[in-house]
């Protein structure tokens, strides 16, 4: 009876132990499940603002290479930047020069320099309004306009004019509750429990609970790029307070001109510009004229001026105060080939500024007219 007894009471202390690893087995479960409900209910909220290589994602700053800009009048910056965050895939075509972002059901395919996209296979314009509106390599990233690819990946966005600020927001699928699902619990009999060496009988369910994987993340992914300036750079101890004219919200095409920050359009002989005024196409007997509006806040501006050397002969750009027929500020001859570099006036006082040219017939047909990184400057206090 002593030897019955202790078989007894080891067979005991076993089905304990078995009892308590399958509670934990379950409520291991049931804290995974719970975590992914979670992850998948999560709302993400993004916040970008122009000209700034910081943004915030749900209230961590996060440090860009290149800021946003705004072209066109729409927001463009490096999409990664607002995809991934959301749980979007990015692909990169090299030789078709065309991003892929998928996320869910969507896929999204851009092209670089072109005004249409593709949305889950279907041909439609990015703006409908602004034909434009291209995706850009800048830097040597690519800029999506923000609101086209975001907003077709299920997000809202609000824009303050007044900060320059952009808020993008993802909520969780309104298909989720965020309540733990039930999850059927399966009744144990004392009967059912099976000591070391027993064998279940063919078609009997053991209540072993299934594997459940969750998403790995390789830290090796997260990359912190090299931040790059917002503003020009000036030696330490420059004189001067520079903005950069890089937003058509002080810009405005007359005729035949289109304020960029793609580097391709702006490469001229000896240098390439990070952002500047050029042409879209070749031009012949046709103006070259636009306006810049420092609005009365701004003491000088500065610019490179070049034609290339495609055109048959000099030709001279006015900068006038105000109008197209305004007062001549300074008059430039621009010489085939070459650059004209560190071009600057006195502008105190002006509300518009009008950079002029009329390309005639002994010009011939010019390719490229650039004015480089244009900037504002003030003296500093």
């Amino acid at each position: 009876m002593e030897g019955f007894s202790k078989t007894n009471r080891s067979k005991l202390s076993i089905a304990a132990m078995t009892w308590i690893l399958v509670v934990l087995m379950i409520f291991s479960s049931l804290i995974s499940v719970a975590a992914e409900t979670s992850e998948e209910n999560k709302t993400t909220t993004m916040v970008f603002i122009i000209d700034s290589s910081t943004y915030v994602v749900n209230g961590e700053p996060i440090v860009m290479d290149v800021s946003p800009a705004i072209i066109e009048n729409r927001t463009m910056l490096p999409i990664r930047y607002a995809a991934e965050p959301l749980g979007a895939d990015i692909e990169w075509d090299g030789v078709e020069r065309k991003a892929t972002i998928s996320l869910d059901e969507v896929k999204l395919e851009l092209w670089i320099g072109e005004s249409n996209a593709l949305i889950n296979g279907e041909t439609v314009p990015i703006d409908a309004d602004n034909a434009n509106v291209k995706p850009l390599i800048v830097s040597n990233r690519t800029m999506l306009p923000l609101r086209f690819v975001t907003e077709n990946l299920g997000c809202d966005i609000e824009w303050d004019g007044v900060e320059r600020k952009a808020t993008i927001t993802k909520a969780g699928s309104t298909a989720d509750t965020g309540e733990i699902p039930d999850i059927k619990l399966p009744g144990i009999d004392p009967s059912d429990i099976k000591f070391p060496g027993e064998t279940p009988e063919p078609d009997e369910d053991t209540g072993k609970i299934p594997d459940v994987k969750l998403p790995s993340i390789d830290l090796g992914d997260i990359k912190l790029p090299g931040q790059i300036s917002d503003i020009v750079k000036l030696p330490e101890d420059s004189e001067y307070e520079i903005f950069k004219i890089n937003d058509t919200a002080y810009y405005e095409n007359y005729y035949g001109t289109v304020l960029t920050v793609d580097t391709g359009m702006l490469t001229a002989s000896d240098a390439t510009y990070q952002w500047g005024v050029t042409n879209t196409k070749d031009m012949s007997l046709q103006y070259f004229t636009f306006f810049l509006k420092p609005e009365g806040k701004y003491e000088y501006f500065c610019a490179d001026f070049y034609i290339d050397s495609s055109a048959k002969a000099d030709l001279v750009m006015n900068i006038r105060k105000e109008t197209k027929d305004g007062m001549v500020l300074k008059s430039l001859t621009l010489k085939p080939g070459e650059t004209l570099k560190d071009v600057s006036i006195d502008i105190t006082g002006v509300n518009k500024l009008c950079i002029e040219s009329e390309l005639r017939i002994n010009h011939g047909t010019v390719k490229k007219i650039i004015v480089g990184q244009p900037v504002f400057m003030n003296n500093k206090i």
